[in-house]
């Protein structure tokens, strides 16, 4: 079997698109503890979040330039960073630092995309779903975590189909 590159930014679509609606819905879900499926589900989001990140910046990386590169890390590492069950060591929680530096990463990466007009919706609702995360730290208000992760989710969605509609790597 012969993998394109035009392949392997399908799968990813696909898995942003699959990771963007699990995201949108989770958004509906009341958090708790320590319960298996939840964490699961989370992890699953996150693993698609991953892989659909991957494909939506390597699609683009050559518009995104130095800034890109290290939007890109700083994503990905936040990202990496949350995957599975969340956990609090040495007084930091996990999830709440990954998750801004997943957040904080994808502001930066969604400045440099609105520059080199490279999704644009999606960069719109990144930067939107940054505010709401803000707001929520500053105001503690479950809607508007609610609003950060229906606009967070739908900007992969939206990524997502974009990278699964292009026909070739010019695209």
């Amino acid at each position: 079997m012969q993998v394109s590159s035009q392949f392997l930014y399908r799968l990813g679509g696909g898995a942003a698109l699959i990771g963007g609606l699990l995201r949108v819905i989770s958004s509906f879900i009341p958090y708790h503890e320590e319960v298996a499926w939840l964490e699961g589900l989370y992890s699953f989001v996150d693993i698609c979040l991953l892989f659909g990140l991957a494909a939506i910046y390597l699609k683009y990386a050559e518009r995104l330039g130095g800034i890109g590169v290290i939007a890109f890390v700083l994503s990905t590492t936040g990202i990496a960073s949350i995957v599975g069950p969340d956990a609090i060591m040495f007084g930091i929680n996990f999830y709440e630092a990954g998750a801004f530096t997943m957040i904080t990463g994808l502001l930066f990466l969604s400045i440099q995309m609105l520059r080199n007009r490279v999704l644009l919706w999606a960069s719109s609702l990144w930067i939107l779903s940054f505010v709401f995360s803000v707001a929520t730290i500053l105001f503690s208000h479950s809607l508007l975590f609610i609003g950060a992760g229906i606009s967070f989710g739908v900007a992969y969605m939206l990524s997502g189909i974009e990278l699964m509609k292009q026909q070739s790597l010019g695209s």
